[in-house]
């Protein structure tokens, strides 16, 4: 009887063996799609319906005992072409975009539906911006002009149609641009740029398919699974393929990823293992993220990339030997819960591999890393105004929200004056991390509240210059954890509106700002801006400084009897009233609060008086009526 027992233990560990390598297999048998790079100042973009295969050189069974599932078939896309160029399947056309010039970009509706095409990360007149009210009707052409005023960055673009970006993603409507300045780049030389060689673009998506019936335990792909909410997509692809790999060179590469995806955020490294243990990570180097270089290479050994985001990473291969296989890991199990929410994460230990080849050598090899990179401050001495948002809903049904309301093409959220600096505080209350995206601006963060790990109760606070290494630079996609909270400052420069109606606001000349879930913006977690021309608008500033994590707003004003504080103060402080002249006329101890608190002042000398609020380092002024 312990004899079959035993065998029985050992019958079943085999299986188990067997299990584990079944499933753990993955290989990387499709070479990795390049879209082709347009270049110069005229694109004729042609959106299209077409057929495309995600895996044509078939994987292996899911696991054990399950279906077979027949991924070697076509199924219908999206995409864009140029006319002349490598017909695309999917997605479309690297487009290289020169600094300094004036753009003429045709968008050919070929489909048969309405939709839009969004220029993601760029500052441009609200009406080239290919934002909802763009829509583009079918069999019609969009034809947006304007100059190109952005530094050297990887931007992209998408759909952004209204009720619908997340559908029209899924089926591939989205591609990258490379805003360059060839002749005066003085970084260009030092890193790679041979594109397609030592200069890759790694567009990461999620994907899920529908299958047919069971024939002979096969089940057949038969479409995308695609829908405003598509649910898990448990396939992960790069460029449009699954299992791809891609031969590099014996030097320093660099890899362009964009998270392409509609939902996931991506965990990602480098390693020569397929499953590495996080001290088999090896090291890449971030030399840019959205809105372009950072300050010098900064050594990581992962990166958490959220939907709409770009980084740019240099890996050594020189430190492999020729035909070594290195694995862009797949780290996404180790995500905290707010990142996947109900336990959602992409299959595979791996997206694609690189594979060494000795034979690739560009004619502009890099083999040496450079020291630094771009000069990097944040300046915050002259800031117009602030605001504050708070990322709400989602639950029991209910739309995702700003503010506690849903999205309205009708509705202008907040005007902005051209040429002036704000500060922004985005909150996020739910437990979902939301990458908060705003089109028109490049910000610089300067405060970022996250919590640690899975425990939402217990944060840490990070403030420029002290911040993560993919903060250090120019953004418009950060993501903002579950509980917590990103502070950003940006400078909305050029092409303002000037209104119609004489100076009546236009909502169809508006910016957004949504998170980039596209699920989420579809319904309903996006507000609309407006950027006003100074010569026939006139703003005001002082709106009140945001205090350790909210607005503290003062009213009413003028006053009399009493003051009403609104907001938060979560430390002890001190309240000084003083006059013009800098005299201390009345303080007095705030304790900490939120909500509200009054504070009577009949007893103050009536005038205007200057309000100052201090504590834990932070201080807040506002000028005050009493009548």
């Amino acid at each position: 009887m312990r004899d079959l027992s035993f065998l029985l233990r050992l019958v079943i560990l085999g299986v188990c063996l067997l299990v584990t390598q079944f499933v753990s297999a993955q290989p990387f048998n499709n070479p990795l799609p390049i879209p082709p790079k347009a270049t110069g100042s005229t694109f004729d973009l042609h959106v299209q319906v077409s057929q495309h295969n995600f895996n044509p050189n078939q994987p292996t069974p899911t696991g054990a005992g399950a279906d077979t599932i027949n991924f070697d078939v076509p199924v219908r896309t999206f995409c864009y072409n140029l006319p002349g160029s490598n017909a695309m399947s999917y997605l479309g056309p690297t487009m290289q975009w020169p600094i300094g010039q004036t753009l003429n970009v045709n968008i050919h509706n070929d489909l048969n539906e309405s939709t839009t095409t969004h220029w993601h990360g760029i500052n441009l007149p609200a009406a080239m911006d290919g934002g909802p009210q763009e829509v583009i009707p079918v069999g019609t052409v969009w034809r947006p002009r304007f100059k190109l005023i952005d530094s050297v960055q990887t931007a992209w673009y998408h759909s952004h149609l209204m009720d619908s970006t997340t559908e029209q993603v899924i089926l591939g409507q989205a591609g990258m641009i490379m805003v360059e300045d060839t002749a005066n780049d003085p970084l260009r030389a030092v890193l790679p740029h041979t594109y397609g060689v030592n200069d890759l673009p790694i567009v990461i998506q999620e994907k899920g398919f529908v299958t047919g019936p069971k024939v002979n335990g096969v089940r057949q792909v038969t479409a995308l699974k695609v829908s405003n909410k598509p649910g898990n997509g448990p396939y992960t692809l790069v460029n449009g393929m699954m299992n791809a790999y891609q031969r590099v060179p014996r030097q320093f590469v660099r890899l362009r990823m964009l998270n392409g995806s509609p939902r996931k955020t991506f965990y990602v490294g480098v390693s020569t293992s397929l499953r590495p243990a996080s001290a088999q990570l090896d090291p890449m180097w971030l030399v840019a993220t959205d809105g372009g270089y950072v300050p010098q290479p900064f050594q990581m050994d992962s990166a958490l990339i959220a939907p709409g985001e770009r980084m740019e990473f240099l890996v050594d291969f020189s430190q492999y030997a020729n035909g070594d296989t290195v694995y862009l890991s797949n780290l996404s199990r180790s995500l905290p819960f707010d990142y996947i929410g109900f336990n959602e994460v992409t299959g595979g230990p791996a997206m694609m591999a690189f594979v060494v080849d000795n034979s690739l050598n560009p004619s502009a090899a890099v083999t040496q890393l450079p020291l630094a990179l771009k000069p990097y401050t944040v300046d915050t001495t002259d800031v117009f105004r602030y605001r504050y948002k708070v990322l709400n809903g989602g639950l029991n049904g209910k739309h995702w929200t700003i503010d506690g309301d849903t999205m309205n093409m009708e509705i202008i959220n907040d005007t902005i004056l051209v040429n002036t600096t704000e500060v922004w505080t985005i909150k996020n209350n739910t437990r979902i991390a939301h990458p908060f995206h705003i089109h028109k601006v490049q910000f610089q963060v300067i405060r970022y509240i996250v919590p640690i790990g899975n425990d939402t109760s217990v944060k840490v606070t990070y403030t420029y210059p002290n911040l993560p290494p993919y903060l250090m630079g120019y953004k418009d996609d950060v993501i903002v954890r579950g509980g917590g909270l990103m502070q950003f400052v940006a400078r909305f420069d050029s092409f303002p509106t000037v209104g119609t109606h004489h100076g009546d606001l236009d909502p169809m000349e508006a910016f957004m700002y949504h998170c980039h879930i596209l699920p989420h913006e579809d319904f309903s977690m996006m507000h609309q801006f407006v950027v006003l021309d100074s010569a026939t608008y006139t703003l005001v500033s002082g709106v009140p400084d945001p205090i350790s994590g909210g607005p503290f707003q003062v009213f009413p004003n003028p006053a009399s009897d009493e003051l009403i504080l609104r907001g938060e103060a979560p430390s002890p402080g001190m309240l000084r009233f003083t006059d013009m002249m800098g005299r201390l006329v009345h303080s007095e101890p705030l304790y900490p609060f939120a909500g509200e608190h009054t504070i009577r002042i009949a007893d103050l000398p009536r005038g205007l008086l200057l309000l100052e609020w201090t504590s834990n380092g932070e201080r807040y002024t506002q000028k005050l009526l009493l009548k």
